[in-house]
């Protein structure tokens, strides 16, 4: 990408599934009759980018209103030494390979390219995404701010907002951003004790 960020071949698959008849109590049952590889269409591109501005601009502005409680993502620099046997193996075929950080496995990984095999470099990226640490949640003010770079988009600041129905850190961030932009006004302590009081006693109560 122009920015710098990392592109790691993700294959995804599908099932095809036939339905069976009987079934059971819980309902309509199928099985697997076939798999194949789901294929990326270039609109799936352009919403993956979109979402991820989406959750670039999110962090920036919960970051903001929330200096020392925004949840946020990063991701680490990839470390060289990780990669030493894939290295090892391209360098053996007259590719050199670097990975000291973001920009120089970018570099790398596009250069690994074999004119006989249209597969090698797809190959070469699915194996790289082994010797990458993952991605993971911070609260902003437990993490030093020049250490919040998410290096495998190359973005500053980051976090997830785009899939509030499966993932419950969108969920989250969507009440941060809620109280930040004042859609929802922010509970003091004392209006949290109070309503968990409330709850304690008609639970007690029922």
């Amino acid at each position: 990408a122009a920015n710098g960020a990392l592109f790691l071949a993700s294959s995804e698959v599908k099932f095809e599934l036939a339905p069976i008849e009987e079934g059971d109590a819980s309902g309509p049952m199928s099985l697997p009759t076939g798999m194949a590889l789901r294929k990326q269409q270039a609109a799936h591109s352009l919403i993956e980018e979109f979402m991820v501005l989406a959750n670039c601009a999110v962090a920036r502005r919960v970051a903001e209103a929330w200096p020392e409680a925004a949840l946020l993502r990063l991701h680490p620099q990839p470390e060289e030494s990780k990669f030493g046997a894939l290295a090892r193996a391209l360098e053996q075929q007259g590719m050199p390979f670097r990975a000291s950080g973001a920009h120089e496995l970018a570099a790398s990984l596009s250069a690994c390219k074999k004119p006989a095999d249209p597969h090698f470099n797809h190959l070469v990226r699915l194996i790289s995404t082994r010797c990458i640490a993952p991605a993971k949640y911070f609260r902003s003010g437990a993490v030093p701010r020049e250490q919040w770079l998410h290096s495998g988009l190359a973005e500053p600041t980051y976090t997830h907002f785009t899939s509030p129905i499966r993932r419950y850190a969108d969920q989250v961030v969507h009440r941060l951003l809620a109280h930040a932009i004042g859609w929802e006004a922010a509970q003091s302590e004392e209006a949290v004790e109070s309503e968990e009081a409330v709850e304690s006693e008609e639970a007690v109560e029922s």
